[in-house]
């Protein structure tokens, strides 16, 4: 398994066009996540502060960024939710291989640069938040090498018991940066 932070994982997306399939996945998320805003009958689906529940998205988001840009294992899996599951790249990944591969490729890069754009948060809940972003990452290596990567990506945030707000779920796709980016 690969992941966005391991830079052999270009050579497999480099494979893909620029065309994005995920995007069907993201537009089926986005719909769920408007059919729960608009008639869900879930807990906490009620009346709830919206504009409170996307600004503490948003600043979870900043927080899991440079986390991200520190390289800290440890900061990136304080925000996994225990029962963390992602799809990536058509791949199910669950939370243990997910542990196994930022604790083996985070510590040995030289420098980590991630980019959200056109983040777009949907309250859903007072506890579950959903959120679809294009990312950018610029990656080297330890030996110099640097590999730019990008691609869309929506999590599943939900409030846990300590009030923190952690990813439940993620679905991502990579592609290689073109270089006039």
């Amino acid at each position: 398994m690969t992941s966005r932070l391991d830079p052999d994982h270009s050579k497999a997306a480099a494979n893909r066009s620029r065309k994005i399939p995920g995007s069907r996945r993201l537009a089926l998320l986005l719909l769920i996540g408007g059919l729960l805003l608009g008639g869900c009958q879930c807990p906490g689906a009620g009346s709830f502060d919206r504009d409170q529940v996307i600004a503490e998205v948003r600043e979870a988001m900043r927080q899991f960024e440079a986390q991200e840009k520190e390289r800290s294992v440890d900061g990136l899996l304080s925000f996994l939710d225990p029962e963390f599951g992602m799809l990536q790249d058509g791949q199910r990944v669950g939370h243990a291989a997910t542990v196994d591969q930022m604790k083996m490729s985070l510590p040995s890069l030289r420098s980590f640069e991630p980019r959200f754009d056109d983040i777009e948060i949907r309250a859903l809940t007072e506890d579950l938040a959903l959120t679809s972003m294009v990312f950018h990452d610029v990656i080297t290596a330890g030996d110099g090498s640097v590999t730019r990567m990008w691609g869309p990506s929506t999590l599943l945030w939900r409030r846990s018991n300590d009030g923190k707000w952690r990813i439940l779920f993620a679905d991502s796709d990579h592609y290689p940066e073109p270089e006039d980016r």
